[in-house]
């Protein structure tokens, strides 16, 4: 208070930075290569820190971080060509852009898009619910279970096994693209015996992490089914074969299989039906396949006899008249 107006109204006007503003992190948290980004855009009401970029080249990306490490979460391209985007603001789900010809509203809580974990994970507006059971029975849950947190909260699946978000699961490990794994395909049984039924299949794309299958078979007549687990032998792609053993002879089996992996279980194949052998009727059409044979050779005698008696039998007769 000391200084005059003069001197106050100098440092107003000159003021001078002791040092420079670094990132807090010591690097940029995200950069562009190729594109020039025009527009930068927090969302609103969250703890996280989710913002949006917007380029000269049309497209908005939606990008996420945490501890020191930014994910692109989405990349959106709504235009039909190269635009430079001057505008950007967040309302609720939606972001709007501005470009020199037109305005665009663009939905950003979109969990259904996301297939895979990591990606499902790495978007703080969802969550990755593996358990098939907790989803609703008349949708595709296996194509579809990527769902937002407003989801997740309403039927209070936070703690739920099972269940992940970018808070309960690594995202900064990067690894291979994950998912349940394929249903398995060709489901059949190559080979049946008293006791026994071999079984081969083709499985599907593992889901980025080892696979086993599980076998369920039961007595058609009954409802409980027997599970096998079956670990993947020689390769993924290869049929895999297993042997069904210990069975009682001349039953009717009802068999399917699924496969399954550290993050969920693909849906069950067709259930195809194949009976075990019968050795007594085995035996019986054995005989009775010899019986037939029998018979036919012991005709065939009787032919090659009684064949040259009538030609030879007709040539007298004609010879005389």
């Amino acid at each position: 208070m000391s200084l005059s107006e003069s001197v106050l109204q100098f440092i107003a006007d000159h003021p001078l930075m002791h040092m420079t503003v670094q990132p807090m992190y010591g690097k940029p948290i995200f950069v562009m290569d190729d594109e020039e980004l025009q527009q930068l855009e927090l969302h609103n009401n969250m703890t996280e820190i989710v913002f949006y970029a917007a380029s000269n080249t049309g497209k908005v990306y939606k990008l996420f971080f945490k501890n020191g490490n930014t994910y692109t979460t989405s990349t959106y391209e709504p235009l039909s060509t190269s635009e430079v985007i001057w505008t950007l603001k967040q309302y609720d789900d939606n972001v709007y852009i501005g470009t020199d010809f037109s305005v665009r509203r663009l939905r950003v809580i979109n969990c259904e898009k996301h297939k895979w974990i990591n990606e499902c994970v790495k978007d703080p507006h969802c969550g990755w619910v593996n358990k098939t059971d907790l989803l609703p029975q008349n949708e595709n849950q296996h194509n579809n279970m990527c769902r937002t947190i407003e989801y997740i909260k309403d039927n209070n699946f936070q703690t739920v096994n099972d269940v992940y978000t970018h808070e309960s699961y690594d995202i900064s490990i990067t690894t291979p693209k994950s998912c349940p794994p394929d249903k398995p395909q060709y489901l059949r049984v190559s080979n049946t015996t008293e006791d026994k039924l071999q079984l081969r299949w083709i499985p599907g794309f593992d889901g980025g992490h080892v696979q086993t299958f599980i076998i369920e078979y039961r007595n058609e007549k009954t409802d409980p089914w027997t599970i096998k687990t079956v670990d993947s032998i020689i390769s993924n792609y290869d049929p895999q074969i297993y042997e069904l053993s210990g069975l009682q002879s001349a039953i009717l089996f009802e068999i399917r299989l699924c496969a399954k992996n550290k993050i969920g279980t693909s849906p069950n194949t067709e259930s195809i039906t194949v009976s075990t052998s019968n050795s007594g009727s085995t035996m019986a059409s054995m005989k009775a396949d010899r019986d037939e044979s029998y018979d036919q050779t012991v005709g065939l005698i009787v032919l090659s006899i009684l064949l040259p008696i009538a030609i030879l039998t007709t040539f007298i007769l004609t010879k005389r008249q």
